[in-house]
C-alpha cells in the first residue's frame, strides 16, 4: 500500500467459500484494529448459497492516532467526515471451487474536493482482510480497479 495507492475497488479470488471471505472481513473489522493507527468498523453480513455480503460502517479512528486526533482540527475534520463510509464486501461462488470477492469504498466523502476521507485507515482494514486470506489461500489472486 502506498500513498499513490488510490484503488477503491479490490477483486479478490480465493478457494475460500464465500462464507468464509465474509467472515474474516467481519473478524478483521469487528476489533479496534490496532494500538497506533486503528479504527472501528460496525459490521453487518448476509449470507445464501452462493453468495454473501458484508458491509463495514467507519464509526472513526482508534489507537494512538485516535486519542491525537482530538488535538487537531484538521484530523478533526477529516474524521467527521468519513465518520459513516463504508466498505463493502461480495463474496461469489465460481467455477472451479474459486470464490471471487469484490471489496470496495462504496460511500466515502471527500476532503479538499479530491481526497478520500480517512482512506488510510480503510486501506488499512482492506490490508488486514487480504492478509488473512493469503494466509488461507495463499495462491489467492487479487485485482486492483
Amino acid at each position: 500500500m502506498g500513498i499513490l495507492d488510490h484503488a477503491r475497488t479490490w477483486q479478490i479470488e480465493t478457494t475460500a467459500t464465500p462464507d468464509e471471505c465474509v467472515r474474516v472481513f467481519a473478524d478483521c473489522l469487528s476489533g479496534r484494529g490496532g494500538a497506533l493507527m486503528g479504527s472501528a468498523w460496525r459490521v453487518s453480513t448476509t449470507s445464501g448459497e452462493a453468495k454473501a455480503t458484508a458491509v463495514a460502517t467507519y464509526e472513526g479512528r482508534t489507537g494512538v492516532v485516535g486519542a491525537l486526533t482530538s488535538m487537531s482540527q484538521r484530523a478533526q475534520y477529516e474524521q467527521g467526515a468519513a465518520l459513516g463510509s463504508r466498505l463493502t464486501l461480495s463474496a461469489h461462488r465460481g467455477r472451479g471451487g474459486r470464490t471471487t470477492c469484490t471489496m470496495a469504498m462504496t460511500e466515502t466523502s471527500k476532503v479538499l474536493l479530491v481526497f478520500t476521507a480517512d482512506a488510510r485507515f480503510f486501506r488499512s482494514a482492506m490490508h488486514r482482510v487480504l492478509r488473512r486470506l493469503r494466509a488461507h489461500d495463499p495462491s489467492l489472486a487479487l485485482l486492483k480497479q
